[in-house]
């Protein structure tokens, strides 16, 4: 929807244009093992995820954020990246996006570090309910991942 000059701008007018935003954090330490991306993190299976509402462009921002450590390894590295699906509960649906290195977190070793992504992500229906949650790997070992955040940005076209 374009909003035609002269036309009053108001929160309403701007949310059916843009959409929502959406965020959910998780403060509790959380590990994996896995080496291929998990949903299900070891110490604390909440991983940060919320629900949206694909705006009129069918185009958002996703913002990953995680404190990452990896407990047994120098070496070794680990990622905590996202998943996108279709429907509003959290988990289920068709796989619209799936984790990818690319779209991650990414850390090596053992020193701490607090990092985020932006990414932007095209191509979803307007007006359709997807869900997003984060999910995590590593190359070996145990990684750790703490304050995790993930939220949605709409964008207009």
């Amino acid at each position: 929807m374009t909003v035609p000059a002269g036309v009053r701008l108001s929160a309403q007018l701007l949310n059916s244009v843009l959409g929502m935003s959406a965020s959910d954090s998780q403060n509790t330490i959380a590990t994996t093992i896995q080496t291929i991306y998990n949903e299900t993190l070891l110490t604390s299976n909440t991983p940060a995820a919320t629900t949206f509402v694909a705006p009129q462009s069918g185009i958002v921002f996703v913002i990953n954020r995680a404190y990452v450590d990896h407990q047994t390894s120098t070496t070794a590295r680990s990622y905590i990246s996202f998943v996108i699906r279709q429907g509003a509960v959290i988990g289920s649906g068709t796989v619209f996006l799936a984790a990818a290195d690319a779209n991650a977190v990414e850390h090596v070793g053992q020193n701490d570090l607090t990092a985020a992504t932006a990414v932007r992500v095209t191509g979803l229906t307007p007006g359709v309910t997807y869900n997003i949650r984060q999910s995590a790997r590593t190359t070996s070992g145990t990684a750790e991942f703490q304050n995790r955040f993930i939220g949605i940005i709409p964008v207009a076209a």
